[in-house]
């Protein structure tokens, strides 16, 4: 993902659809580069998924 790209992201004014696709490029993006070794996918996948769940909750 270019900067350029995830500059014009950045300016969805809504941010859950930012977050989601951002989600789902990443989620494709592992499945082709990790088809060989996938434990090391799932535990990247997971932490890529806390960190969004992190993202969706509010601030305190």
């Amino acid at each position: 993902m270019s900067d350029r790209f995830l500059g014009e992201v950045g300016k969805i004014p809504q941010k859950n659809l930012a977050v989601e696709l951002l989600q789902q490029l990443i989620k494709e993006a592992l499945k082709t580069r990790f088809k060989t070794n996938l434990m090391k996918q799932r535990r990247f996948s997971e932490m890529l998924g806390d960190i969004a769940e992190q993202m969706r909750q509010p601030s305190c």
